[in-house]
Protein backbone atom coordinates (compact mmCIF):
# COMPACT_ATOMS: atom_id res chain seq x y z
CA UNK A 1 0.00 0.00 0.00
CA UNK A 2 1.25 3.48 -0.78
CA UNK A 3 0.08 7.03 -0.14
CA UNK A 4 0.45 9.81 2.38
CA UNK A 5 1.11 8.60 5.90
CA UNK A 6 -0.53 9.76 9.11
CA UNK A 7 2.73 11.48 9.99
CA UNK A 8 2.54 13.57 6.82
CA UNK A 9 -0.99 14.59 7.74
CA UNK A 10 0.05 15.74 11.19
CA UNK A 11 3.02 17.63 9.84
CA UNK A 12 1.20 19.81 7.32
CA UNK A 13 -2.16 19.93 9.07
CA UNK A 14 -4.05 18.70 5.97
CA UNK A 15 -7.53 17.24 6.63
CA UNK A 16 -7.69 13.52 5.86
CA UNK A 17 -10.58 12.62 3.52
CA UNK A 18 -11.64 9.13 2.40
CA UNK A 19 -13.47 8.66 -0.94
CA UNK A 20 -16.23 6.04 -1.25
CA UNK A 21 -17.54 5.27 -4.75
CA UNK A 22 -18.49 2.47 -7.15
CA UNK A 23 -16.28 1.10 -9.91
CA UNK A 24 -19.17 1.27 -12.34
CA UNK A 25 -17.23 2.41 -15.43
CA UNK A 26 -13.74 3.57 -16.49
CA UNK A 27 -15.11 7.10 -17.07
CA UNK A 28 -16.56 7.23 -13.57
CA UNK A 29 -13.29 6.01 -11.98
CA UNK A 30 -11.43 8.66 -13.96
CA UNK A 31 -13.84 11.40 -12.82
CA UNK A 32 -13.38 10.36 -9.18
CA UNK A 33 -9.61 10.33 -9.61
CA UNK A 34 -9.64 13.80 -11.20
CA UNK A 35 -11.76 15.18 -8.36
CA UNK A 36 -9.44 13.60 -5.81
CA UNK A 37 -6.39 15.04 -7.56
CA UNK A 38 -7.93 18.53 -7.61
CA UNK A 39 -8.65 18.31 -3.88
CA UNK A 40 -5.17 17.03 -3.11
CA UNK A 41 -3.70 19.94 -5.08
CA UNK A 42 -5.69 22.22 -2.75
CA UNK A 43 -4.31 20.81 0.50
CA UNK A 44 -6.67 17.88 1.16
CA UNK A 45 -5.04 14.58 2.12
CA UNK A 46 -7.19 12.25 0.00
CA UNK A 47 -7.31 8.50 0.68
CA UNK A 48 -8.32 6.75 -2.56
CA UNK A 49 -8.14 3.05 -3.39
CA UNK A 50 -6.65 3.83 -6.82
CA UNK A 51 -3.62 5.31 -5.05
CA UNK A 52 -3.51 3.71 -1.62
CA UNK A 53 -4.63 0.09 -2.09
CA UNK A 54 -2.02 -2.06 -3.80
CA UNK A 55 -1.86 -5.71 -4.79
CA UNK A 56 -2.31 -8.02 -1.84
CA UNK A 57 -4.03 -5.32 0.22
CA UNK A 58 -7.01 -6.22 2.41
CA UNK A 59 -9.95 -4.39 0.81
CA UNK A 60 -12.25 -4.72 3.82
CA UNK A 61 -9.60 -3.49 6.25
CA UNK A 62 -8.74 -0.62 3.89
CA UNK A 63 -12.37 0.53 3.74
CA UNK A 64 -12.98 0.23 7.48
CA UNK A 65 -9.75 1.91 8.53
CA UNK A 66 -10.09 4.57 5.82
CA UNK A 67 -13.55 5.60 6.98
CA UNK A 68 -12.81 5.47 10.70
CA UNK A 69 -9.48 7.35 10.49
CA UNK A 70 -10.70 10.07 8.11
CA UNK A 71 -11.92 13.44 9.31
CA UNK A 72 -14.38 13.58 6.41
CA UNK A 73 -15.73 10.97 3.98
CA UNK A 74 -16.95 11.74 0.45
CA UNK A 75 -19.79 9.52 -0.77
CA UNK A 76 -19.78 9.83 -4.57
CA UNK A 77 -23.46 9.24 -5.27
CA UNK A 78 -24.87 7.75 -8.46
CA UNK A 79 -27.89 5.50 -9.07
CA UNK A 80 -25.56 2.48 -9.00
CA UNK A 81 -23.96 3.63 -5.72
CA UNK A 82 -27.39 4.14 -4.15
CA UNK A 83 -28.61 0.72 -5.24
CA UNK A 84 -25.55 -1.10 -3.89
CA UNK A 85 -25.61 0.83 -0.62
CA UNK A 86 -29.31 0.25 -0.02
CA UNK A 87 -29.06 -3.45 -0.90
CA UNK A 88 -25.76 -4.02 0.97
CA UNK A 89 -23.90 -5.17 -2.15
CA UNK A 90 -20.11 -5.34 -2.54
CA UNK A 91 -17.64 -2.85 -1.11
CA UNK A 92 -20.14 -0.01 -1.13
CA UNK A 93 -22.51 -2.19 0.89
CA UNK A 94 -19.81 -2.86 3.47
CA UNK A 95 -18.90 0.82 3.60
CA UNK A 96 -22.58 1.54 4.21
CA UNK A 97 -22.42 -0.57 7.37
CA UNK A 98 -19.37 1.31 8.66
CA UNK A 99 -20.88 4.69 7.78
CA UNK A 100 -24.24 3.99 9.38
CA UNK A 101 -22.49 2.66 12.49
CA UNK A 102 -20.65 5.96 12.90
CA UNK A 103 -23.80 7.99 12.24
CA UNK A 104 -25.68 5.94 14.81
CA UNK A 105 -22.96 6.47 17.43
CA UNK A 106 -22.97 10.23 16.86
CA UNK A 107 -26.11 11.29 15.10
CA UNK A 108 -25.11 14.93 14.73
CA UNK A 109 -21.88 14.19 12.85
CA UNK A 110 -21.14 16.07 9.61
CA UNK A 111 -18.29 13.71 8.76
CA UNK A 112 -20.01 12.31 5.65
CA UNK A 113 -20.53 14.47 2.57
CA UNK A 114 -22.71 13.29 -0.31
CA UNK A 115 -21.23 14.28 -3.68
CA UNK A 116 -24.05 13.97 -6.23
CA UNK A 117 -22.28 12.88 -9.44
CA UNK A 118 -25.20 11.59 -11.52
CA UNK A 119 -28.97 11.20 -11.31
CA UNK A 120 -31.13 12.96 -8.75
CA UNK A 121 -31.20 13.11 -4.97
CA UNK A 122 -34.06 10.59 -4.93
CA UNK A 123 -32.36 7.88 -7.02
CA UNK A 124 -28.68 8.48 -6.20
CA UNK A 125 -28.34 9.27 -2.48
CA UNK A 126 -28.63 6.22 -0.17
CA UNK A 127 -31.49 6.05 2.29
CA UNK A 128 -29.23 6.53 5.34
CA UNK A 129 -28.05 9.91 3.98
CA UNK A 130 -31.22 11.26 2.34
CA UNK A 131 -31.76 13.96 4.97
CA UNK A 132 -28.23 15.36 4.77
CA UNK A 133 -27.16 18.41 2.77
CA UNK A 134 -25.22 17.42 -0.36
CA UNK A 135 -23.07 19.09 -3.01
CA UNK A 136 -24.30 18.83 -6.59
CA UNK A 137 -21.76 17.98 -9.32
CA UNK A 138 -24.30 16.90 -11.94
CA UNK A 139 -24.05 20.14 -13.91
CA UNK A 140 -20.70 20.42 -15.67
CA UNK A 141 -21.10 24.20 -16.04
CA UNK A 142 -21.33 24.55 -12.26
CA UNK A 143 -18.33 22.33 -11.46
CA UNK A 144 -16.17 25.19 -10.19
CA UNK A 145 -18.91 26.47 -7.86
CA UNK A 146 -19.58 22.99 -6.50
CA UNK A 147 -15.86 22.29 -6.09
CA UNK A 148 -15.33 25.59 -4.24
CA UNK A 149 -18.21 24.81 -1.87
CA UNK A 150 -16.82 21.33 -1.19
CA UNK A 151 -13.26 22.56 -0.68
CA UNK A 152 -14.34 25.33 1.69
CA UNK A 153 -16.42 22.93 3.76
CA UNK A 154 -13.53 20.46 4.10
CA UNK A 155 -11.13 23.24 5.13
CA UNK A 156 -13.84 24.83 7.31
CA UNK A 157 -13.46 28.21 5.61
CA UNK A 158 -17.01 29.20 4.61
CA UNK A 159 -17.58 31.81 1.90
CA UNK A 160 -20.06 33.55 4.20
CA UNK A 161 -18.67 32.98 7.70
CA UNK A 162 -20.76 33.37 10.78
CA UNK A 163 -19.89 36.70 12.38
CA UNK A 164 -18.14 36.54 15.75
CA UNK A 165 -20.31 36.64 18.84
CA UNK A 166 -19.98 39.94 20.62
CA UNK A 167 -19.94 40.36 24.39
CA UNK A 168 -23.14 40.67 26.36
CA UNK A 169 -23.34 44.42 27.04
CA UNK A 170 -25.30 43.74 30.23
CA UNK A 171 -23.01 41.11 31.75
CA UNK A 172 -19.29 41.05 32.39
CA UNK A 173 -16.95 38.10 32.81
CA UNK A 174 -17.17 36.46 29.36
CA UNK A 175 -14.29 36.33 26.89
CA UNK A 176 -14.35 35.37 23.25
CA UNK A 177 -11.74 32.94 21.92
CA UNK A 178 -10.53 34.01 18.45
CA UNK A 179 -12.45 32.06 15.81
CA UNK A 180 -14.75 30.37 18.32
CA UNK A 181 -18.52 30.58 18.02
CA UNK A 182 -19.07 30.07 21.74
CA UNK A 183 -17.55 32.25 24.49
CA UNK A 184 -15.45 30.59 27.17
CA UNK A 185 -16.16 31.93 30.63
CA UNK A 186 -13.40 33.76 32.48
CA UNK A 187 -12.58 32.74 36.03
CA UNK A 188 -15.39 33.87 38.29
CA UNK A 189 -17.17 32.11 41.11
CA UNK A 190 -20.12 31.32 38.83
CA UNK A 191 -18.17 30.58 35.61
CA UNK A 192 -19.75 27.67 33.70
CA UNK A 193 -17.51 24.78 32.66
CA UNK A 194 -16.55 25.03 28.98
CA UNK A 195 -18.27 22.54 26.67
CA UNK A 196 -15.61 19.95 25.90
CA UNK A 197 -16.75 19.30 22.31
CA UNK A 198 -16.51 23.04 21.62
CA UNK A 199 -13.01 23.09 23.11
CA UNK A 200 -11.95 20.05 21.07
CA UNK A 201 -13.28 21.44 17.78
CA UNK A 202 -11.73 24.84 18.44
CA UNK A 203 -8.35 23.35 19.40
CA UNK A 204 -8.26 21.28 16.20
CA UNK A 205 -9.28 24.27 14.07
CA UNK A 206 -6.72 26.65 15.59
CA UNK A 207 -3.83 24.19 15.31
CA UNK A 208 -4.78 23.20 11.77
CA UNK A 209 -4.69 26.89 10.83
CA UNK A 210 -1.34 27.24 12.65
CA UNK A 211 -2.94 29.87 14.85
CA UNK A 212 -0.64 29.34 17.80
CA UNK A 213 -1.66 32.61 19.43
CA UNK A 214 -5.34 31.66 19.35
CA UNK A 215 -4.65 28.18 20.75
CA UNK A 216 -2.47 29.56 23.55
CA UNK A 217 -5.20 32.08 24.36
CA UNK A 218 -7.72 29.26 24.62
CA UNK A 219 -5.48 27.17 26.88
CA UNK A 220 -4.61 30.18 29.03
CA UNK A 221 -8.27 30.80 29.77
CA UNK A 222 -8.88 27.13 30.51
CA UNK A 223 -5.90 27.10 32.89
CA UNK A 224 -7.43 30.04 34.72
CA UNK A 225 -10.86 28.46 34.90
CA UNK A 226 -10.08 24.87 35.91
CA UNK A 227 -8.86 25.72 39.46
CA UNK A 228 -12.06 27.72 39.99
CA UNK A 229 -14.24 24.86 38.73
CA UNK A 230 -12.38 22.31 40.89
CA UNK A 231 -12.84 24.57 43.90
CA UNK A 232 -16.57 24.64 43.15
CA UNK A 233 -16.55 20.83 42.92
CA UNK A 234 -14.75 20.68 46.26
CA UNK A 235 -17.31 22.96 47.93
CA UNK A 236 -20.05 20.57 46.80
CA UNK A 237 -18.44 17.33 47.99
CA UNK A 238 -16.20 18.14 50.96
CA UNK A 239 -18.93 18.23 53.59
CA UNK A 240 -20.40 14.89 52.50
CA UNK A 241 -17.26 13.08 51.27
CA UNK A 242 -16.83 11.16 54.52
CA UNK A 243 -20.34 9.74 54.25
CA UNK A 244 -20.07 8.62 50.61
CA UNK A 245 -19.74 4.91 49.90
CA UNK A 246 -17.11 3.72 47.40
CA UNK A 247 -19.45 3.76 44.38
CA UNK A 248 -20.76 7.24 45.20
CA UNK A 249 -17.24 8.56 45.69
CA UNK A 250 -16.13 7.14 42.32
CA UNK A 251 -18.95 9.11 40.68
CA UNK A 252 -17.72 12.23 42.49
CA UNK A 253 -14.22 11.60 41.11
CA UNK A 254 -15.60 11.13 37.59
CA UNK A 255 -17.16 14.57 37.92
CA UNK A 256 -13.86 16.04 39.13
CA UNK A 257 -12.02 14.61 36.12
CA UNK A 258 -14.80 15.85 33.82
CA UNK A 259 -14.38 19.31 35.35
CA UNK A 260 -10.71 19.28 34.31
CA UNK A 261 -11.37 17.55 30.97
CA UNK A 262 -11.63 20.68 28.74
CA UNK A 263 -8.05 21.65 29.65
CA UNK A 264 -6.82 18.06 29.30
CA UNK A 265 -8.55 17.70 25.93
CA UNK A 266 -7.02 20.92 24.54
CA UNK A 267 -3.58 19.76 25.70
CA UNK A 268 -4.01 16.33 24.10
CA UNK A 269 -5.01 17.89 20.76
CA UNK A 270 -1.65 19.70 20.84
CA UNK A 271 0.15 16.47 21.79
CA UNK A 272 -1.45 14.63 18.88
CA UNK A 273 -0.81 17.50 16.42
CA UNK A 274 2.94 16.79 16.61
CA UNK A 275 3.76 20.51 16.39
CA UNK A 276 7.04 21.03 18.17
CA UNK A 277 6.05 24.39 19.63
CA UNK A 278 3.14 22.91 21.59
CA UNK A 279 3.94 19.17 21.69
CA UNK A 280 5.32 19.24 25.25
CA UNK A 281 2.36 19.51 27.60
CA UNK A 282 4.06 18.59 30.89
CA UNK A 283 3.27 22.13 32.02
CA UNK A 284 -0.38 21.10 32.27
CA UNK A 285 0.71 18.15 34.41
CA UNK A 286 2.45 20.64 36.72
CA UNK A 287 -0.78 22.64 36.90
CA UNK A 288 -2.58 19.71 38.49
CA UNK A 289 0.35 18.74 40.73
CA UNK A 290 0.58 22.26 42.12
CA UNK A 291 -2.98 23.50 41.67
CA UNK A 292 -3.25 27.18 42.47
CA UNK A 293 -5.15 28.18 45.62
CA UNK A 294 -5.83 24.54 46.54
CA UNK A 295 -6.24 24.07 50.29
CA UNK A 296 -3.89 21.28 51.39
CA UNK A 297 -5.78 20.75 54.65
CA UNK A 298 -8.99 18.80 54.93
CA UNK A 299 -10.45 15.41 54.12
CA UNK A 300 -7.62 13.34 52.60
CA UNK A 301 -9.60 11.99 49.65
CA UNK A 302 -10.63 15.48 48.58
CA UNK A 303 -7.19 17.02 49.09
CA UNK A 304 -5.54 14.37 46.90
CA UNK A 305 -8.00 14.66 43.97
CA UNK A 306 -5.75 16.90 41.79
CA UNK A 307 -3.08 14.17 42.01
CA UNK A 308 -5.59 11.63 40.71
CA UNK A 309 -6.37 13.95 37.77
CA UNK A 310 -2.63 14.26 37.07
CA UNK A 311 -2.37 10.44 37.28
CA UNK A 312 -5.05 10.13 34.60
CA UNK A 313 -3.62 12.90 32.39
CA UNK A 314 -0.09 11.56 32.08
CA UNK A 315 -1.30 8.00 31.41
CA UNK A 316 -3.56 9.19 28.57
CA UNK A 317 -0.78 11.34 27.14
CA UNK A 318 1.64 8.41 27.33
CA UNK A 319 -0.86 6.06 25.69
CA UNK A 320 -1.22 8.49 22.77
CA UNK A 321 2.58 8.54 22.36
CA UNK A 322 2.70 4.74 22.33
CA UNK A 323 -0.16 4.36 19.86
CA UNK A 324 1.44 6.96 17.57
CA UNK A 325 4.73 4.98 17.82
CA UNK A 326 6.47 7.97 19.36
CA UNK A 327 8.01 5.98 22.18
CA UNK A 328 10.84 8.47 22.64
CA UNK A 329 8.27 11.04 23.80
CA UNK A 330 6.77 8.55 26.28
CA UNK A 331 10.28 7.88 27.63
CA UNK A 332 10.92 11.62 27.90
CA UNK A 333 7.63 12.12 29.76
CA UNK A 334 8.34 9.32 32.24
CA UNK A 335 11.87 10.67 32.80
CA UNK A 336 10.73 14.27 33.37
CA UNK A 337 11.06 15.77 36.83
CA UNK A 338 7.82 16.35 38.71
CA UNK A 339 7.04 17.71 42.13
CA UNK A 340 3.72 17.48 43.87
CA UNK A 341 2.97 19.81 46.76
CA UNK A 342 2.75 16.75 49.00
CA UNK A 343 6.35 15.69 48.18
CA UNK A 344 9.42 17.21 49.78
CA UNK A 345 11.79 16.55 46.89
CA UNK A 346 11.25 16.57 43.12
CA UNK A 347 11.91 13.36 41.22
CA UNK A 348 11.30 11.51 37.94
CA UNK A 349 7.69 10.79 37.06
CA UNK A 350 8.18 7.01 36.83
CA UNK A 351 9.33 6.98 40.47
CA UNK A 352 6.41 9.03 41.81
CA UNK A 353 4.25 6.89 44.10
CA UNK A 354 1.24 9.19 43.60
CA UNK A 355 1.51 9.17 39.82
CA UNK A 356 2.50 5.56 39.18
CA UNK A 357 1.17 3.51 42.08
CA UNK A 358 -2.10 4.68 43.63
CA UNK A 359 -3.78 7.91 44.62
CA UNK A 360 -5.25 8.31 48.09
CA UNK A 361 -8.06 10.26 46.47
CA UNK A 362 -9.42 6.86 45.48
CA UNK A 363 -7.59 4.05 47.23
CA UNK A 364 -4.30 2.75 48.56
CA UNK A 365 -4.77 -0.39 46.44
CA UNK A 366 -2.84 -0.35 43.18
CA UNK A 367 -5.23 -2.87 41.62
CA UNK A 368 -8.26 -0.71 42.42
CA UNK A 369 -6.48 2.35 41.03
CA UNK A 370 -5.57 0.43 37.87
CA UNK A 371 -9.16 -0.76 37.39
CA UNK A 372 -10.44 2.81 37.86
CA UNK A 373 -7.93 4.23 35.34
CA UNK A 374 -8.68 1.70 32.61
CA UNK A 375 -12.43 1.96 33.24
CA UNK A 376 -12.53 5.68 32.39
CA UNK A 377 -12.91 5.25 28.62
CA UNK A 378 -16.70 4.63 28.58
CA UNK A 379 -17.19 7.31 31.25
CA UNK A 380 -15.34 10.06 29.36
CA UNK A 381 -16.81 9.90 25.85
CA UNK A 382 -14.43 12.57 24.52
CA UNK A 383 -11.58 10.03 24.73
CA UNK A 384 -12.96 8.59 21.47
CA UNK A 385 -11.38 11.60 19.72
CA UNK A 386 -7.94 10.16 20.60
CA UNK A 387 -8.51 6.39 20.64
CA UNK A 388 -10.39 4.28 18.08
CA UNK A 389 -12.01 2.19 20.79
CA UNK A 390 -11.68 1.10 24.41
CA UNK A 391 -9.25 -1.66 23.50
CA UNK A 392 -6.79 0.78 21.92
CA UNK A 393 -6.99 2.98 25.03
CA UNK A 394 -6.39 0.05 27.40
CA UNK A 395 -3.53 -1.42 25.35
CA UNK A 396 -1.88 1.99 24.99
CA UNK A 397 -1.97 2.61 28.75
CA UNK A 398 -0.67 -0.91 29.47
CA UNK A 399 2.24 -0.50 27.04
CA UNK A 400 3.06 2.92 28.50
CA UNK A 401 3.30 1.38 31.98
CA UNK A 402 5.50 -1.38 30.54
CA UNK A 403 7.92 1.27 29.25
CA UNK A 404 7.93 2.80 32.74
CA UNK A 405 8.84 -0.60 34.20
CA UNK A 406 11.77 -0.96 31.78
CA UNK A 407 12.98 2.50 32.80
CA UNK A 408 12.87 1.32 36.42
CA UNK A 409 14.90 -1.74 35.42
CA UNK A 410 17.52 0.49 33.78
CA UNK A 411 17.77 2.69 36.88
CA UNK A 412 18.09 -0.38 39.12
CA UNK A 413 20.97 -1.66 36.98
CA UNK A 414 22.80 1.69 37.02
CA UNK A 415 22.50 1.91 40.80
CA UNK A 416 23.93 -1.59 41.16
CA UNK A 417 20.76 -3.04 42.72
CA UNK A 418 20.00 -6.74 42.59
CA UNK A 419 17.10 -7.21 40.16
CA UNK A 420 16.58 -10.88 40.84
CA UNK A 421 13.30 -12.11 42.33
CA UNK A 422 13.35 -11.79 46.12
CA UNK A 423 10.55 -11.54 48.68
CA UNK A 424 11.50 -8.15 50.13
CA UNK A 425 11.49 -6.31 46.79
CA UNK A 426 8.43 -4.92 45.03
CA UNK A 427 8.89 -2.65 41.98
CA UNK A 428 7.75 0.96 42.10
CA UNK A 429 5.96 0.49 38.75
CA UNK A 430 3.59 -2.18 39.99
CA UNK A 431 3.17 -5.01 37.43
CA UNK A 432 -0.60 -4.57 37.11
CA UNK A 433 0.06 -3.79 33.44
CA UNK A 434 0.66 -7.48 32.69
CA UNK A 435 -3.11 -8.02 32.45
CA UNK A 436 -6.20 -6.08 31.54
CA UNK A 437 -8.12 -5.78 34.84
CA UNK A 438 -11.38 -5.25 32.95
CA UNK A 439 -11.30 -8.94 32.06
CA UNK A 440 -9.15 -11.17 34.26
CA UNK A 441 -10.61 -14.44 32.99
CA UNK A 442 -7.73 -14.89 30.56
CA UNK A 443 -4.18 -13.63 30.53
CA UNK A 444 -3.09 -11.86 27.34
CA UNK A 445 0.19 -12.63 25.68
CA UNK A 446 3.09 -11.06 27.55
CA UNK A 447 5.09 -11.18 24.31
CA UNK A 448 2.46 -9.04 22.53
CA UNK A 449 2.59 -6.46 25.32
CA UNK A 450 6.38 -6.26 25.22
CA UNK A 451 6.25 -5.97 21.43
CA UNK A 452 3.92 -2.95 21.67
CA UNK A 453 6.04 -1.32 24.38
CA UNK A 454 9.34 -2.14 22.60
CA UNK A 455 8.58 -2.43 18.87
CA UNK A 456 12.19 -1.84 17.81
CA UNK A 457 15.67 -2.04 19.26
CA UNK A 458 15.86 1.76 18.82
CA UNK A 459 13.24 2.15 21.56
CA UNK A 460 15.32 -0.03 23.86
CA UNK A 461 18.34 2.13 23.01
CA UNK A 462 16.35 5.25 23.97
CA UNK A 463 15.53 3.68 27.35
CA UNK A 464 19.19 2.83 27.88
CA UNK A 465 20.19 6.39 27.02
CA UNK A 466 17.57 7.85 29.39
CA UNK A 467 18.64 5.62 32.28
CA UNK A 468 22.40 5.47 31.67
CA UNK A 469 22.62 1.69 31.41
CA UNK A 470 23.79 -0.32 28.42
CA UNK A 471 21.77 -2.71 26.29
CA UNK A 472 23.84 -5.72 27.24
CA UNK A 473 22.97 -5.18 30.90
CA UNK A 474 19.27 -5.08 30.06
CA UNK A 475 19.38 -8.28 27.98
CA UNK A 476 21.22 -10.10 30.78
CA UNK A 477 18.90 -8.87 33.54
CA UNK A 478 15.61 -9.13 31.65
CA UNK A 479 14.74 -12.78 32.57
CA UNK A 480 15.25 -11.99 36.26
CA UNK A 481 13.24 -8.77 35.99
CA UNK A 482 10.39 -10.54 34.24
CA UNK A 483 10.41 -13.02 37.12
CA UNK A 484 10.09 -10.09 39.54
CA UNK A 485 7.11 -8.81 37.57
CA UNK A 486 5.36 -12.20 37.46
CA UNK A 487 5.86 -12.71 41.20
CA UNK A 488 4.56 -9.20 41.89
CA UNK A 489 1.57 -9.80 39.64
CA UNK A 490 0.79 -13.02 41.46
CA UNK A 491 0.85 -11.19 44.81
CA UNK A 492 -1.53 -8.54 43.51
CA UNK A 493 -3.98 -10.93 41.82
CA UNK A 494 -3.48 -14.19 43.75
CA UNK A 495 -7.19 -14.44 44.58
CA UNK A 496 -8.28 -14.16 40.93
CA UNK A 497 -8.35 -16.59 38.03
CA UNK A 498 -5.58 -14.60 36.35
CA UNK A 499 -3.40 -14.69 39.46
CA UNK A 500 -3.80 -18.42 39.90
CA UNK A 501 -2.84 -19.09 36.29
CA UNK A 502 0.00 -16.56 36.04
CA UNK A 503 2.81 -18.86 37.05
CA UNK A 504 1.72 -21.56 34.60
CA UNK A 505 1.09 -19.27 31.60
CA UNK A 506 4.13 -17.02 31.91
CA UNK A 507 6.81 -19.68 32.16
CA UNK A 508 8.50 -18.43 28.97
CA UNK A 509 10.25 -15.08 29.14
CA UNK A 510 9.06 -12.86 26.25
CA UNK A 511 11.98 -11.73 24.08
CA UNK A 512 13.29 -8.19 23.84
CA UNK A 513 14.01 -6.73 20.36
CA UNK A 514 17.55 -7.30 19.15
Amino acid sequence: MSGTSDTDTRTNGAPRVFVSYTHESPDHKRWVSDLARELRDKGVNIVLDQWDLGLGGDVTLFMEKGIRDAERVLLVCTPAYCRKANEGMGGVGYERLVVTSEIASKIDTNKFICVLRAGTKEDSIPAFAKTRIYVDFTGTADFELAFDALLRDIHQVPANPKPPLGPNPFKSGLAQIPGCDEPIAESTETAPIADIETVYAQSVRLLRMDDMLGWKHLVRQLRRNVPVHLAQWRDNVEKIAGRRNDDEWREDLYRAISTASPLICAALVAVESDRETVANQTGILDDFLQLSNWNRAGYRRVVETPLLIAHFFHHVMGAIFINEREHHRAISLLSSTVQAETRLEPGPLWASHELMFASEALTTSVTEMWRFLLGLYPKLTWLSHFFVNEREYVEGVRAYRTVASLIELGKQLVSGQDVRERPEFFPNVAPVFLANPLDLRELPSAAALISKALPTVEVLNDICTATGCNRGQVYKAWPDWFGVLVRGFFELYKNTIAGRSATSQWTTVPPLPC
